[in-house]
C-alpha cells in the first residue's frame, strides 16, 4: 500500500511539473525598477524544456528551461527611462506594467535601516512633500530559514506618495530622494531590513 501511494504521488508530482506555468520570483512585479546600464537578469520557472519568450522595450528574446524547469536570460543594457511592460510568455503570458529603468539600492541591515519614514523627525511634513513617483520600495518581509531562499514574500513595489512613504525605510529613502534630486532618474530601493538576534 505505501509503495502504490508514493507511485501514485509521484506521478501527481510529475503530472504538475510537465504542465507548470512560468513563473517568476516576488522581485519581479508591477512599478519595479530594473538596474540602468548592465544586462538585466530575468529568471523563473517553466516546464522542463518549455521555450520561453521576453520581451521588454524593444527588445526580443527567447530561453529554454532546463530540466528542472529553471531559465534565466540577461536582457541588454538598457538607459534610464520608461514606463515600460515586461512581457514572459511559455505556455502562459504574464504581464508586469509601470516597469523603470534607473538605479537600484539594497537597503539592508538592523533596526537603525528599518527605521521608518513614519518614524522619522518632522514626519509629518516629510510625508505630505514626499510626492516623487519615480521612487519606488520593494520591502522584503522577514522569515528564519536555515538554508538560501529563492524567493521572499512582500506586498509588492510601492510608488512613493503621501499615501505610501510613512512605511520606507527612513534611511533608504532620504538617501534616494537624494540621490533623485541630483540624477533626476528613476530610484528603486530594496529594504531588506528588520531585527536580528543572535
Amino acid at each position: 500500500m505505501l509503495r502504490y501511494l508514493m507511485i501514485v504521488v509521484s506521478f501527481i508530482g510529475i503530472a504538475n511539473t510537465a504542465g507548470a506555468n512560468v513563473t517568476l520570483p516576488a522581485i519581479f512585479a508591477d512599478n519595479m525598477v530594473l538596474q540602468r546600464n548592465i544586462p538585466i537578469p530575468v529568471w523563473g520557472h517553466a516546464s522542463a524544456n518549455e521555450k520561453i519568450e521576453i520581451r521588454f522595450n524593444k527588445q526580443v528574446k527567447s530561453v529554454k528551461a532546463d530540466k528542472n524547469g529553471h531559465w534565466m536570460i540577461r536582457l541588454d543594457m538598457e538607459n534610464a527611462g520608461g514606463p515600460f511592460d515586461l512581457m514572459i510568455r511559455g505556455k502562459n503570458t504574464i504581464q508586469f506594467k509601470n516597469v523603470l529603468v534607473g538605479e537600484v539600492w539594497i537597503c539592508s541591515g538592523q533596526s537603525n535601516m528599518e527605521w521608518s519614514v513614519g518614524q522619522s523627525a518632522n514626519a509629518a511634513e516629510e510625508i505630505a512633500g514626499a510626492d516623487f513617483p519615480l521612487i519606488r520600495q520593494v520591502k522584503i518581509a522577514k522569515t528564519v530559514n536555515s538554508l538560501p531562499q529563492d524567493d521572499f514574500k512582500t506586498s509588492g513595489w510601492m510608488i512613493c506618495d503621501p499615501s505610501t512613504v510613512s512605511a520606507f525605510t527612513g534611511v533608504g529613502y532620504f538617501f534616494a530622494r537624494q540621490m533623485y534630486k541630483e540624477l533626476n532618474i528613476p530610484i528603486g530601493i530594496i529594504n531588506d531590513s528588520g531585527w536580528y538576534q543572535y
